[in-house]
């Protein structure tokens, strides 16, 4: 069926599951995930037991090895982790890290790229003092905050059944808790990227957080803030209301080159939660 009658691959096995890859792969995959804390002695008493406190709630490093390849056989280490300060503010941070060297040509400056060798970077220890080569890093920080009393882990109540309190604890962004008064996320993103030949770097900052003006009305907002221009991108308005058996959600992006508003009534119970009105429109609407 080729119209210019070349000769194309075609797999037997193709078909709704996709196809298996060409060539021979034999991959070998090894990962390490642990956690870093500190035990820290009482002086009331020799009986009084040690205090644990987390330093890395999560540090893990992935990598993999095809056997089957003639070079480059590992695949760069990716390096996660976690961890909380003062029970509000949260850390996460990652990065890539390459085992192969880096060649730069001429074409480098113009091109903005390289090539990687069948070298490892610790060969050339007494150049850089270094073992790997950091394509990618980021950290973000994020810091919580909210009033009213010290929220339960899950929500629990007299009414309705087990499976409805079951899928509101599984989907508890689906829904707005009048209990608390306001609560502020202030999130900071820092991105590192230097695949080739030079490092670029990005930041962002964003703000989420509501209030309630009385019991049963409740206004959000969601916008991110660009410290390049020291300008709002986008800004998110969402204005519930508790109507006992309903809710009542309005959300609007008042201005910018994505302005749109939708407006949602639905029911609160799970097993009715495709009974709902919906009204929405954006810039594609006419």
């Amino acid at each position: 069926n080729d119209p210019n009658a070349d000769t194309v691959l075609y797999s037997k096995l193709n078909g709704i599951y996709g196809k298996p890859s060409q060539g021979n792969s034999g991959i070998i995959s090894l990962g390490l995930i642990n956690n870093l804390e500190m035990k820290v002695k009482s002086n009331k008493d020799s009986t009084s037991q040690d205090k644990k406190i987390k330093i890395l709630e999560n540090l893990g490093f992935n990598t993999s090895y095809n056997i089957f390849k003639d070079s480059l056989r590992w695949n760069p280490v990716r390096v996660n982790g976690r961890t909380n300060l003062f029970k509000a503010v949260g850390i996460n941070f990652g990065a890539t890290l390459d085992p192969y060297q880096l060649r730069l040509d001429s074409n480098s400056a113009i091109t903005k790229r390289g090539t990687r060798i069948n070298s490892f970077e610790w060969e050339k220890w007494d150049l850089n003092s270094r073992l790997f080569r950091m394509t990618n890093a980021n950290v973000a920080l994020s810091l919580r905050l909210k009033g009213g009393k010290k929220e339960e882990q899950k929500k629990k109540s007299d009414k309705g059944n087990e499976s409805e309190l079951e899928y509101i604890n599984e989907n508890i962004e689906d829904y707005v808790d009048f209990n608390i008064p306001w609560t502020l996320n202030v999130n900071y993103t820092l991105t590192y990227s230097k695949p080739f030949y030079e490092p670029t770097f990005r930041n962002s900052l964003s703000f989420r957080g509501d209030i309630n003006i009385t019991k049963k009305w409740k206004v959000g907002f969601n916008t991110d803030y660009d410290l390049k221009t020291r300008e709002f991108v986008t800004l998110t308005l969402d204005v519930y209301r508790d109507l006992h058996c309903w809710d009542l959600k309005f959300n609007v992006v008042p201005f910018g080159p994505n302005q749109r508003y939708q407006f949602d009534l639905k029911v609160k119970a799970p097993v009715l939660q495709d009974l709902k009105l919906t009204r929405k429109r954006n810039r594609f609407d006419l």
